[in-house]
C-alpha cells in the first residue's frame, strides 16, 4: 500500500504511539485534581505546553489545548468577535471550511461585516487591497488567512500580512494547521494575534491541537462549563493525545531541515515523471513552490476520469482528489472553482511526508501510466 494523502492525516511516529502508551499507563489521574495521581498527570500536561511553547518560540500561558484545528478556528474567531466587538471581517474565498463556516454564521447571526479579498490566478491575495481595505477601515476588524492551502499548498506571505494587520491595529487569526511541524515558527517576531494547529498533520494523534492566542489578546471561552486551560476551556483536557502531540512536534523539529530537503526532492522527482502525461498542469503552480509536501495536479478531461481516485486505490495508491464541480468520486473544491480550473477535469493532491520513497513514486506512475492509456484506448 502506498499513501500519498499525508495533507489529511499522518501515520504516526512510532515513538508518539509509545508515548501515548506511557502516558496512559501513569498519568491516567485527573490534571484537575489535588492529588498525587492528579499531580502527575498535571505535571505531564505542562510539561507539554512547555515543549510546544519553547519550540514556536511562545509563552506556555499562549498555548490553549483543543481537540483539533476545527475547534482552534472555531475559538479564534468567536472569541476574538464576542470579546472585540469586531464589525468586520476579512478573508478569501480559497480558506478552509473550518474558517469559512463559522465565519458565515458569525456575520449572519451577528450582522458583521464580510470582505473577500480578490485572488490571483494561483489564489494569492493581493497584499495592496488588503492594506486598502485596513486603511479605510475605523471599526474593530479581524482578517483570518491560511498560512498554507490544505489542496494546492499556496504559501501566504504570513510576516507581510501580520506586519499589516500590527500596523493598523488589525486582529489576525491564521489557520496553520498545515504548516505547523513542517517550519520553523517563531511567533516573537511574527505579530499574530491567533494561530490554529492540529496535531495529525505532523504525525500526531488526532483529535488533539492548540491555538495560539497572543498574550496580548484576552478572548471569551468557546467552551464553557470548568475552569481548565486557565479558564479558556472548560473540559478535561486529553493528556495522553496532549503529550503524544508534543513528542511529534519535538521530532519534527529535531530533523526539520532533513526532511524538508528529503521531501522536497520527491516532490520535484514527481513532477518530472508527471511530463510524460499530455496536457498535465498543476494548480495553483504547485509545482514551482509553495509547501514542500503538497503537489496538486490537473489533468485534461479522459473517458471515465471520475474514477481515477478509485482506480489508483484498488491498485493500493491513496490519494485526494477534486474537480471544480461534483462529477462522480471527485468532490466539488470552491478552491479549484476559485482558481477557475476547468470543471470537466479532474485533479490529484499528491501529499507527501518522511515515510515515501522515489520507489513509490514509480509505482504510482506506472499504475498512473496503465490507466491513462486504457482510457484513451476506449
Amino acid at each position: 500500500m502506498i499513501y500519498f494523502d499525508n495533507a489529511a492525516s499522518t501515520p504516526l511516529f512510532p515513538e508518539v504511539v509509545e508515548e501515548i502508551n506511557n502516558t496512559m499507563s501513569h498519568a491516567f489521574g485527573n490534571p484537575s485534581s489535588i492529588h498525587s495521581f492528579g499531580r502527575t498527570a498535571k505535571v505531564v500536561l505542562e510539561e507539554a505546553r512547555n515543549i510546544i511553547s519553547e519550540l514556536i518560540h511562545a509563552s506556555p500561558s499562549e498555548i490553549v489545548f483543543t481537540s483539533g484545528g476545527t475547534e482552534a478556528n472555531n475559538m479564534a474567531l468567536w472569541g476574538c468577535v464576542h470579546s472585540y466587538n469586531i464589525q468586520h471581517i476579512i478573508t478569501s474565498r480559497t480558506e478552509h471550511p473550518a474558517v469559512l463556516k463559522p465565519i458565515d454564521d458569525i456575520c449572519k447571526t451577528l450582522g458583521v461585516k464580510l470582505s473577500f479579498l480578490s485572488t490571483d490566478k494561483n489564489g494569492q491575495i493581493a497584499l495592496s487591497e488588503l492594506e486598502n481595505i485596513l486603511e479605510n477601515e475605523n471599526e474593530p476588524t479581524l482578517v483570518s488567512l491560511m498560512h498554507a492551502n490544505n489542496e494546492t499548498g499556496l504559501l501566504l506571505p504570513l510576516k507581510d500580512v501580520s506586519a499589516l494587520c500590527a500596523k493598523h491595529n488589525t486582529f489576525f487569526h491564521t489557520d496553520m494547521v498545515q504548516t505547523i511541524g513542517k517550519f520553523h515558527i517563531n511567533f516573537k517576531h511574527i505579530p499574530v494575534s491567533f494561530a490554529s494547529c492540529s496535531a495529525h498533520k505532523f504525525h500526531g494523534p488526532k483529535g488533539i491541537g492548540f491555538l495560539y492566542i497572543n498574550e496580548k489578546n484576552k478572548i471569551k471561552p468557546y467552551i464553557l462549563g470548568g475552569s481548565q486551560e486557565r479558564n479558556m476551556r472548560a473540559g478535561t483536557e486529553n493528556v495522553y493525545l496532549i503529550a503524544g502531540m508534543a513528542k511529534a512536534i519535538e521530532l519534527c523539529h529535531n530533523n526539520m531541515e532533513e526532511t524538508q530537503k528529503y521531501i522536497t526532492v520527491l516532490k520535484n522527482y514527481t513532477t518530472e515523471k508527471l511530463k510524460e502525461f499530455e496536457g498535465v498542469t498543476y494548480n495553483a503552480s504547485s509545482d514551482k513552490g509553495g509547501l514542500h509536501t503538497i503537489l496538486s495536479i490537473n489533468f485534461p478531461e479522459l473517458p471515465q476520469t471520475e474514477m481515477l481516485i478509485q482506480q489508483l486505490d484498488i491498485e493500493g495508491i491513496a490519494v485526494s482528489g477534486g474537480s471544480a464541480c461534483a462529477s462522480g468520486s471527485f468532490h466539488s473544491s470552491h478552491v479549484l472553482q476559485q482558481l477557475n480550473v476547468k470543471p470537466d477535469t479532474p485533479s490529484l493532491r499528491i501529499s507527501f511526508s518522511k515515510y515515501n520513497t522515489k520507489n513509490e513514486i514509480n509505482k504510482f506512475i506506472e499504475v498512473l501510466r496503465k490507466i491513462v492509456h486504457h482510457e484513451k484506448k476506449n
